[in-house]
């Protein structure tokens, strides 16, 4: 029986579609975000002359302007993060076009509910920015479960004006019932809880809560960590910390600064979180910032660091808290808590130690660290304290940015593995498939891997591998140039999904450029490590063909010095048939013509594969690998090759067998009189660099297998 440990508790966390839709939803208001915090910043610029310009008449114009742009954006982001995190829910439970705005619209409506803001005219618009934060997380996630939930038990309901009418409008239809019953379901639950509970809301019956907590104690250092932690983990879930703590903050630690001075820094008050403990905002992120940059492997996880880093020296971190995210991210939770206590406790000591004097000095919450330490007390010193602070802050940051690269690794490995599942699925049924088109995570992460995949070619990451080529004689007569990519995160990605998505977002033709121009460039030492002239085969996607540039390059090529006839041989790959006409025919001839070899890839019996033989410009022909490899178990299959063997003497092309693993094929082969192979049975793909050594190792490996099974028969 599986232990459940915390990692694994916290792995089974982290792939439930309820956190994934709310970090993705958090994600998706980043550009909002983003505009909000910079409107806060130049908002909040802590400069006495630029304040004094946003008084004056010109300069108010511009203040009213980021009043405006800060209220349209952070000012109601509940509302923004419910959309979002809802519409993120659908995308990943289910993919019926309807579920994309009727789930996001109930779940907005059950927001206003469940916050309270229905409730309340007066405090309507306060419920909707950052304070409203776990309302919308638990409104979008709850109702849009809700509402799938029903929508799938009223199957009946979706038939109503099913036939002739407008599709929006069935759809609009279609939302009511599952709306209306979840609506219901919140405004039954938030009733409730105002009666029982007698308040507004959660929010309200959160503050009672924390007030009740802290209602006995006094100002100390215990009180001060006790709240760091209270006030973080609200945060944590998404709840505003800061609001649910205010009157606490007030009552304890709003401390005249005389009286803390008096006590030699015995007391805390509110300057001493804001210079000391609140580094680039709650959880110290300024910390994270700097460790993500130092220890992250991941380049997201970087850029994000980077576009966060201006706004976090105001100590405004919106981008990072939501674009990371720390909410709800169990990775973090301890750190995001540890770091803060951390703070403020080596700089409690060092105030009563008298290292430096208590922060006494009004400084305002958007001052830069170091700059902060200076005016809070009026020491370099306090500075030094930031330094150690913010050094001790990256050190406990670290492990736990490297465990969160490690995990975020492992999931999107496993992850990667799903889309490779779709796309042979989808090869083994012949069924195609569109994976950059695909809603929810398939289509978020075949789009991602596109814009790594046009990178890896503006960059030549990609790698070429040679697969040789044997006779029945074991010598080599040829090698296939085969795709290789190492992603830096992801490892080797299975080749024909590189194929795959380079053909749906375009750049095929530009990959296929980068993968001759390798080819020519190893011609050298190709026909040195097989010690002779030998054929090299290119895969080429049966759309490239009619392209007239493809002829262009083809024709430049010829004109490079390593170019010789008839080595470089043309193979062309493609599901769907190339169609053979005239046209098509005098393509083929132009491309003999220059010395070009041509062969049919992956050729079985089908209807797409018997189209090409119309034309007599073919020299090889590969037999689908299915074909041998289904040999043992299919006798017919060796009837469908006997038939492609009849048919190569008589059309006049020569049969190579893939997937050749084992001596028995070859003999089966070579009964058919099939005389050349490619397979594991002589050596698999390999970089250029060990193309001689593999040659070598086939031709004389299975000479010595040949020699072993003789000598076993004798005996």
């Amino acid at each position: 029986m599986a232990r459940f440990t915390p990692h694994r508790i916290i792995t089974r966390m982290e792939m439930s579609s309820f956190l994934n839709s709310t970090r993705n939803g958090m994600v998706m208001v980043m550009p909002l975000l983003i505009i909000g915090a910079f409107s806060q910043v130049f908002l909040n610029f802590p400069v006495s002359w630029y304040q004094e310009f946003l008084s004056s008449v010109p300069g108010s114009v511009l203040a009213e302007i980021l009043h405006v742009i800060y209220n349209a954006t952070i000012g109601i982001i509940s509302i923004y993060i419910t959309c979002t995190i809802s519409l993120s829910y659908a995308q990943i439970n289910t993919r019926q076009p309807e579920f994309m705005y009727g789930p996001p619209l109930t779940a907005v409506a059950c927001f206003l509910i469940v916050s309270g803001a229905a409730f309340s005219e007066k405090a309507f618009v306060s419920f909707l920015g950052v304070k409203g934060i776990f309302s919308a997380v638990f409104a979008a996630v709850i109702s849009s479960y809700l509402y799938t939930f029903f929508s799938g038990k009223l199957p009946f309901f979706t038939r109503v004006y099913s036939d002739g009418e407008d599709s929006i409008f069935v759809k609009s239809i279609r939302a009511i019932v599952p709306a209306t019953i979840t609506m219901a379901a919140f405004s039954v639950f938030t009733i409730l809880f105002i009666k029982i509970f007698n308040v507004s809301g959660f929010q309200e019956f959160t503050v009672n809560i924390v007030n009740y907590a802290f209602k006995n104690m006094g100002n100390n250092i215990f009180t001060a960590l006790f709240y760091l932690v209270v006030l973080h983990l609200f945060w944590f879930f998404g709840i505003h910390g800061s609001y649910v703590l205010e009157e606490v903050t007030n009552n304890i630690f709003l401390v005249e600064a005389s009286a803390v001075s008096a006590s030699g820094g015995a007391l805390i008050n509110k300057t001493f979180f804001d210079v000391f403990v609140y580094t680039g905002g709650c959880g110290s992120t300024l910390c994270l910032l700097i460790a993500l940059i130092l220890f992250s492997r991941w380049n997201s996880n970087k850029r994000l660091a980077r576009t966060s880093f201006f706004p976090l020296i105001f100590n405004i971190n919106e981008i990072m808290v939501f674009g990371l995210p720390l909410f709800f991210n169990f990775y973090f939770i301890v750190p995001f808590i540890a770091v803060p206590l951390v703070s403020a406790l080596v700089s409690y000591l060092a105030i009563i130690s008298g290292l430096i004097p208590p922060a006494i000095n009004p400084v305002e919450w958007t001052t830069p660290v170091f700059v902060s330490g200076w005016l809070g007390t009026g020491t370099f010193y306090a500075v030094l304290i930031q330094i150690l602070n913010l050094t001790l802050g990256v050190l406990i940051y670290k492990p736990f940015v490297k465990l969160f690269d490690k995990q975020k690794e492992l999931n999107m490995v496993a992850k990667v593995n799903q889309v490779v599942g779709i796309l042979k699925e989808s090869e083994a049924k012949n069924e195609p498939v569109n994976l950059t088109g695909m809603p929810g995570f398939t289509g978020n992460f075949a789009r991602s891997l596109s814009a790594d995949l046009e990178k890896a070619i503006e960059n030549r990451e990609l790698e070429i591998y040679y697969q040789p080529q044997f006779d029945n004689n074991n010598e080599c007569i040829g090698v296939e140039a085969l795709l290789r990519w190492n992603h830096k995160i992801f490892g080797f990605i299975y080749p024909p999904l590189i194929i795959k998505i380079a053909q749906e977002t375009g750049l095929i033709h530009a990959l296929e450029k980068l993968i001759f121009k390798t080819v020519i460039d190893d011609i050298p030492q190709i026909n040195e490590a097989a010690g002779k002239l030998i054929k090299i085969s290119i895969n080429i996607s049966a759309n490239t063909i009619p392209l007239p540039e493809f002829e262009t390059s083809l024709q430049e090529i010829t004109n490079k010095p390593v170019f010789k006839p008839n080595q470089i041989c043309i193979e062309v790959t493609e599901q769907t048939a190339l169609i053979v006409n005239e046209k098509t025919e005098g393509i083929f001839s132009r491309i003999s013509d220059m010395g070009f070899l041509l062969a049919i890839d992956d050729f079985s019996m089908g209807h797409t594969s018997l189209s090409y033989l119309q034309s007599r410009h073919f020299d090889f022909l590969k037999l689908d690998g299915s074909l041998v490899t289904g040999m043992a178990k299919n006798p017919r299959f060796l009837d469908i090759i006997g038939s492609i063997m009849f048919l190569s003497k008589s059309l006049g092309f020569k049969v190579i067998a893939e997937f050749v693993e084992t001596e028995n094929q070859v003999k089966q082969l070579e009964n058919m009189g099939c005389v050349l192979y490619q397979g594991y049975l002589f050596s698999p793909a390999v970089p250029i660099s060990r193309l001689s050594e593999a040659i070598k190792a086939g031709e004389h490996s299975r000479e010595q297998k040949k020699e072993k099974a003789e000598q076993k028969r004798v005996e």
